[in-house]
């Protein structure tokens, strides 16, 4: 884990703490002086202590140590006497540590310094996070299926997940003002603070870094991993993506995340607000449901001739399409146990903004059933069918969701 370089001249007493950054099985340590003086500046006298940072166990270890104000108390893992070795290895137990103490006493032969302390685990770390830089797209665009590789031990788990976004900062920055406890994102000059000017606030400035819920997506639920494929979790075009995989493992099991790779195409229309009416449902009963769907196109969307809407269960039937509350004919292309797809008349430039609707009747059976959907250009089947953002669709209906709560339970 790492090694570091100390002398010391006949102290009465020096220690040294080694704080890992995370619980780790450690399987020995080894310290020397240097080359030159191997024989004659080893050190005689020594403990090693040991703790793996759980605060509900403090005041209840071997050795208490003071240290600036504070007492910290540690495992005895050693407690050599009369060592007459300059090479020394200690062997650990094979418990999880946080922070390795080590302490060195007065030599009755003199002089003793370390030139090297070096710790060595074993296994794989109990947990680690990686997260991707934020790639840039180039412009907003429609991500699609995700594939990844890797291999993940049984007892070790990886959770990947995503998010999406407008700019190429997911974070909002904040200055305290010292007007009470008011915050601002915003410099004295009236700049948006991004990271380099954070940085150069003074400490009493920095009033936190969170999370930027106006231009970003937060972070999708976890994919399952062994399934290798999985959805983009945005709900509308996004120029910003960025993914993170947190990875928890034990001393015998590990996991490995190789590669992510995903598709992307251009947006077939800028905006798709949908809902679904209504939004409860007697559990197990089949209800009529209407799926709003309001497009907004601008001039390069090539618009769209299908939808794909998710049911829990096989859907009961497709009974009706309308365009701006008038009946058109539609095709069934996909009807099964994850929902159905139909083609209906090209929606394009001419007819943003116009409401199309779809009756289908399904069956829910537990509270905040999702109704995913999606748009899809069946002349462009190459191109990435494009997710559905939930919201006022018809300005009629007080849904904005694509959810349906229960009303009842089954007797």
């Amino acid at each position: 884990l790492g090694d570091g370089h100390f002398a010391s001249h006949n102290p009465a007493q020096k220690h040294l703490r080694f704080d890992l950054g995370g619980r780790f099985i450690i399987d020995r340590l080894e310290f020397y002086p240097r080359a030159k003086f191997l024989e004659d500046r080893f050190i005689q006298k020594f403990l090693i202590g040991y703790t793996d940072g759980d605060p509900l166990k403090d005041g209840t270890r071997d050795l208490p140590v003071a240290s600036r104000g504070f007492v910290t108390d540690f495992y005895v893992a050693a407690d050599v006497e009369e060592s007459t070795e300059g090479h020394i290895i200690v062997e650990m137990p094979r418990e999880p540590m946080q922070t390795v103490l080590f302490q060195g006493f007065e030599n009755t032969r003199g002089i003793w310094e370390i030139a090297e302390f070096e710790i060595y685990a074993i296994g794989f770390a109990p947990e680690a996070v990686y997260r991707t830089n934020v790639i840039d797209l180039g412009a907003p665009a429609t991500i699609g299926r995700l594939e990844w590789s890797g291999s993940q031990d049984p007892g070790a788990e990886v959770e990947l997940s995503m998010h999406a976004g407008d700019d190429d900062d997911p974070n909002d920055y904040w200055r305290f003002t010292f007007r009470g406890d008011e915050r601002s994102r915003f410099s004295t000059a009236g700049k948006a603070l991004n990271l380099p000017a954070y940085n150069k606030l003074e400490p009493a400035e920095k009033a936190g870094i969170t999370h930027d819920t106006r231009n970003w997506d937060f972070w999708s639920t976890p994919f399952r991993f062994a399934q290798r494929r999985g959805d983009a979790s945005a709900n509308r075009p996004r120029r910003y993506v960025r993914f993170r995989s947190e990875f928890t493992s034990t001393v015998e099991a590990g996991s490995r995340l190789d590669y992510i790779q995903f598709q992307t195409s251009p947006p077939l229309s800028t905006q798709v607000l949908a809902e679904i009416v209504p939004s409860e449902a007697a559990a197990g009963e089949i209800t009529l449901f209407t799926y709003k769907i309001k497009p907004r196109l601008d001039e390069g969307d090539s618009g769209f001739d299908g939808i794909e809407i998710g049911t829990p269960t096989l859907p009961a039937g497709v009974d009706a399409v309308r365009i701006s509350g008038e009946d058109v004919p539609f095709e069934i292309v996909r009807m099964d146990s994850s929902g159905f797809a139909v083609r209906i008349p090209r929606i394009d430039l001419q007819r943003t903004e116009e409401l199309v609707e779809v009756d289908f009747r399904s069956q829910v059976f537990r509270f905040g059933t999702q109704f995913p959907g999606r748009v899809f250009d069946s002349e462009r089947s190459q191109e990435v069918p494009q997710q559905l953002t939930p919201g006022d669709a018809d300005p009629l209906s007080d849904s904005d969701v694509l959810q349906v709560d229960l009303s009842h339970w089954l007797n």
